[in-house]
């Protein structure tokens, strides 16, 4: 049932208006001075609120402008009931942001006219608003299973396909192959910068075209992977000796011939893996065990498990990196596009480990998050980051600092207990963290997401979507959520200059994001024709090696708070 807010001191003229619309079959909610309205339409959000412009303690005026600036109240249809019709008032609450108005005295029909013409235009705009959330979802969906540059499936289009053929017999038998191209050094140094996509391509299309494929993927420029049904009663080795076997020929390109030499890794479903990341692996640790001749193939076997001892050690060693402080917490600075001013860092973590050095954190941090050592983990890097923005005190007055949460972390039922200890132990401001999320944390029990999210909300605490493009990249969900700042993925942003649509579709997802109410940051800038565009779409934040890559906390200080700060220095160095 529709819901509407009444505002309105005077008793008699309330429930006048109560009558009214009660008889029409709407559902009313009354409030009888401004403050109260306030609070109500934040608390019930209603869909359409009629308000008094005279009204103690707060007239219809500061009520509008209290509502206009909230994220979930700014859009409610606003109708001012006055017995003031003089033009500078009317001009007044237009400006503001008024729908409609009432002059008292006024008819039934004045009113329900007046109101059913506010909620067919809501619901108007709401359809509007909606298609193009369709229409923009639909142009994500392609781009976030294509690779940007060579318009190749991705990974999460070889993950569709996997799922896929499970679908159509949960009984089969698939090989997940993984192709390393051995010679794409001196390859790529023969054809040059212009012709090395053609290679790609051609690569991808001749894989895509085999029978027996049922899925591929291009991970990056020397590596693709392939999912395939195994046929009954075939030998497995023949069946991929057959795909293999299609790179003898060599490929034209231009007025090049190329002999291609990939080696191959093949994992099995279900001996080697229950799911895609597991055989992934398996078959990705299987090429790199190739022999360096052409069409090598290695299957994977439990003779490779060493790989899992890896694992087994890199996980040990990580409980004593935690005692021993071999884990750091580096900064990249976030800028104001417009205004090129400091404005925040986003804290990362780093591990130098005594003996193999330099360890990467995409290699460290899904064997902590697997194994809960993330807990503890991410709750030194959000004191430590807190702490050192204190300690800085020429860190931007309102900046903030950026922590990313791992999924573990946010399903962690002690989490807020966890955020309110630290912000209270290092007399950080609330409202000057902000906590970085994946969308898939969010679709994975959006309920509870949504409960944190408040929760976290009710403290100041800022909460950003990290990554959003490369996952489920719907507005619509975000909606729901208490959000302060999107961050555009660094695929989006990297991409604008290979493909004309997509300045487009990365402009209209800055516009949604501020629709919503949201702050966008645009990750990965690395060339100032980026930089350039993104100001043209007015996204408000961006971060990436144009400015800075992470660094150390001294490091960021002598840059940033030493020495001038000149963010369009170009990129760095990676």
């Amino acid at each position: 049932m529709t819901k509407i807010l009444i505002i309105e001191d005077e008793a008699f003229i309330r429930e006048n208006l109560e009558d009214i619309l009660s008889l029409e079959g709407f559902e009313t909610v009354t409030a009888a001075d401004g403050m109260a309205g306030i609070a109500m339409a934040q608390r019930d959000l209603p869909d359409l609120i009629i308000c008094d412009i005279m009204m103690p303690y707060g007239d219809g005026y500061s009520v509008i402008q209290a509502l206009r600036n909230g994220p979930q109240t700014k859009a409610i249809p606003f109708i001012f009931l006055t017995a003031k019709a003089d033009r500078a008032s009317l001009r007044q609450g237009m400006t503001l942001g008024a729908d409609d108005y009432l002059t008292k005295p006024f008819t039934p029909q004045e009113v329900i006219g007046s109101v059913r013409t506010r909620l067919e235009r809501q619901l108007a705009q709401q359809a509007a608003f909606q298609t193009r959330l369709q229409d923009l979802s639909a142009q994500l969906s392609d781009q976030r299973i294509m690779d940007a540059v060579t318009r190749l499936p991705n990974r999460l289009a070889l993950t569709q396909a996997f799922h896929r053929l499970l679908a159509e017999d949960s009984g089969a038998s698939l090989a997940v192959l993984y192709l390393t191209l051995n010679q794409m050094g001196s390859i790529r140094a023969t054809l040059g910068p212009d012709l090395n996509p053609t290679l790609i391509r051609q690569i991808g299309q001749h894989l895509m075209a085999l029978e027996a494929v049922g899925g591929m993927a291009y991970l990056s420029d020397h590596q693709f992977a392939l999912v395939m049904r195994l046929g009954e009663g075939r030998d497995l080795e023949g069946q991929v000796e057959a795909v293999a076997g299609t790179f003898a020929t060599p490929m034209q390109i231009s007025s090049h011939e190329i002999f291609l030499a990939p080696r191959w890794g093949v994992a099995v479903y279900p001996q080697d893996g229950d799911d895609l990341d597991t055989l992934l692996l398996a078959a990705e640790l299987a090429a790199s065990l190739s022999e360096f001749s052409p069409n090598a193939i290695t299957f994977y076997s439990d003779d490779l498990q060493q790989d899992a001892k890896h694992r087994f050690t890199i996980e040990a060693d990580l409980y004593h990196a935690l005692d021993q402080q071999q884990l750091q917490v580096y900064y990249q600075p976030q800028f104001a596009i417009q205004t090129e001013q400091l404005v925040g860092a986003e804290a990362l973590m780093r591990w130098l480990h005594p003996v193999r050095g330099y360890i990467s954190p995409a290699h460290f941090i899904p064997i902590a998050e697997a194994s809960r050592l993330i807990i503890p983990m991410g709750e030194w890097v959000l004191r430590a980051a807190c702490q050192q923005v204190q300690q800085w005190p020429q860190y931007p007055a309102g900046g903030h600092i950026s922590v990313n949460l791992s999924t573990r972390q946010f399903t962690e039922p002690n989490l807020i207990d966890t955020v309110i200890h630290i912000l209270a132990e290092t007399g950080l401001s609330p409202q000057r963290l902000e906590l970085e999320i994946t969308e898939s944390i969010l679709m994975q029990d959006a309920h509870l997401a949504e409960q944190t999210l408040a929760h976290l909300a009710e403290l100041g605490v800022r909460i950003a979507i990290d990554d959003f493009g490369v996952g489920y990249s719907s507005f619509k969900y975000l909606q729901r959520f208490s959000l302060n700042t999107l961050k555009l993925d660094r695929c989006f942003v990297q991409s604008m200059a290979t493909n004309a649509k997509n300045p487009k579709i990365v402009a209209a997802m800055i516009h949604m994001a501020h629709d919503l109410g949201l702050s966008v940051v645009a990750e990965g800038v690395e060339r100032q024709e980026e930089l350039d565009q993104l100001r043209e779409f007015g996204c408000d934040i961006a971060q990436g090696y144009w400015y800075s890559q992470p660094i150390p906390p001294h490091q960021f200080e002598q840059q940033y708070f030493t020495s001038p700060v000149t963010p369009s220095a170009g990129p760095t160095p990676r």
